[in-house]
């Protein structure tokens, strides 16, 4: 369940965000595809998914990632008052009932 969960957030984070998946799991930093992969964290932990799941299935797209980059990650979109990146949150929210 929590796989699905977490395939749902990730189409729809690269929907919104128009990325493609294949930029989204490569090592680079750009701003366009961090901020995107911290909304993936952010969403997951919103909706239940542990930081040992993200990266679980991070690495199962081949991104290997840190505890604590997710953990930053997560942070980073906590603290952002961005009513854009709050209104992405929660359509990406709505989207994702599974």
């Amino acid at each position: 369940m929590k796989k699905e969960t977490f395939d749902s957030i990730l189409k729809n984070v690269l929907e919104l965000c128009h990325v493609k998946k294949e930029e989204f799991f490569t090592k680079s930093k750009r701003m366009d595809l961090v901020q995107p992969r911290h909304l993936l964290y952010y969403v997951c932990s919103l909706e239940g998914i542990r930081l040992g799941y993200i990266k679980k299935y991070m690495a199962e797209y081949g991104y290997e990632v840190h505890h604590s980059t997710i953990i930053h990650g997560i942070k980073n979109a906590e603290t952002n008052d961005d009513k854009h990146f709050n209104a992405m949150v929660k359509k990406i929210q709505s989207k994702t009932k599974i």
